[in-house]
């Protein structure tokens, strides 16, 4: 395959039960885009292109940069669909997963990932099939940022309390929806947990269970992998247990209260003396110091009662940084100084003489 439409294709990247995707080149535009492209087996059921162009609509309609995002579609002269989205260069969190992933990493983008299921759930989507390998990564400011993609089992929350098919990946389904019980937000959020369950400990958290045990899973069953003796930090372990609790009314209630938890942790941390680390002065704080020459980078220890202590301040005059609150003095606080010393000296002389009379 040469062409899809305008586009230039270059090679396959992914593969599943229903498309195929394929990396391509918009010459127009002069970027890479991914092209999905629904299996031409399929091409005769129409409830299968029904899901597969609903999934396209579904993404072209929510703008987040945390949700991969559709720009074309059309269909082929052999009557396969296909549409046309973002290319994310930085692979999946599947591949991610392949070798160990940094505690403070895996936080990070789990908490993106939750922040992201959120604005699917503001957009009434539930996404149902959150995993690893639908987890895009995309580059940025030189760090990788999570995607969301592959809407294909997503339904309108709308619709999802009275769901009774079973869909999803075994290994991140949460229990009601095995049961094809009604599913709400919690359902993602069970997601959301399993994906930085795998993350952190390397493994999934219920590993071998069919469809059948996840649905009868009993209520007190922990993760396979003890979470107490991995030496995480305090609050991952509780956050990942609540997150995958079977009984959803004791999970956070909604993707946004997984992610405030996720922020939390990933906040940092405290500087050595117990403060809550350097913050910017506010514009009140100026205005209290109105002799204070205006720094746009200056910073103050918020624990200090003295607002000057510990500061980090480059010079505006001299270029140097001056740092723990000591100040150097610039030439033009040098030449003022200078200015005064000579006037004080003038009057006392001039004093003098007029006394000596």
């Amino acid at each position: 395959m040469d062409v899809v439409g305008r586009y230039r294709v270059e090679r396959r990247i992914g593969a599943g039960a229903f498309s195929t995707v394929w990396l391509a080149y918009d010459d127009a535009l002069a970027i890479p885009v991914a092209i999905k492209l629904l299996s031409d087996n399929w091409v005769e059921h129409a409830d299968v292109r029904s899901r597969f162009l609903d999934e396209a609509r579904l993404l072209r309609r929510i703008s987040n940069p945390g949700i991969i995002g559709v720009h074309d579609i059309g269909r082929l002269a052999d009557g396969r669909d296909y549409f046309v989205m973002d290319y994310a260069d930085g692979g999946t969190v599947a591949d991610l997963c392949e070798q160990p992933v940094p505690v403070d990493t895996a936080l990070r983008l789990g908490a993106d990932i939750a922040h992201a299921v959120g604005r699917l759930h503001e957009n009434g989507v539930l996404h149902r099939d959150l995993k690893p390998a639908n987890v895009l990564l995309a580059s940025k400011d030189g760090q990788r940022r999570p995607v969301l993609a592959d809407l294909g089992t997503a339904k309108r929350l709308a619709e999802a309390s009275g769901l009774t098919l079973t869909a999803g990946t075994p290994a991140y389904m949460a229990p009601e929806q095995a049961k094809g019980l009604g599913l709400d937000e919690r359902t993602d959020v069970y997601g959301v947990a399993a994906v930085c369950y795998r993350m952190i400990v390397g493994d999934v958290p219920y590993p071998g269970e069919s469809v059948t045990e996840i649905a009868n899973r009993p209520p007190d069953r922990h993760p396979a992998v003890s979470l107490d003796d991995r030496g995480l930090p305090a609050g991952v372990a509780a956050l990942l247990i609540d997150g995958l609790a079977t009984d959803p009314d004791r999970r956070p209630e909604s993707a946004d209260a997984l992610a405030a938890r996720l922020d939390a942790l990933t906040a940092p941390a405290s500087d050595p003396a117990g403060g809550p680390g350097p913050q910017r002065r506010t514009d009140q704080e100026r205005r209290a110091d109105p002799d204070r020459p205006y720094r746009p980078t200056e910073l103050r220890h918020a624990g200090s009662t003295d607002p000057r202590a510990a500061e980090t301040v480059p010079s505006r005059d001299s270029g140097a940084v001056v740092a723990g609150g000591a100040r150097a003095l610039a030439p033009r606080a040098t030449a003022a100084g200078a200015v005064a010393l000579v006037i004080a000296v003038a009057t006392w002389l001039a004093l003098s003489l007029l006394l000596g009379r």
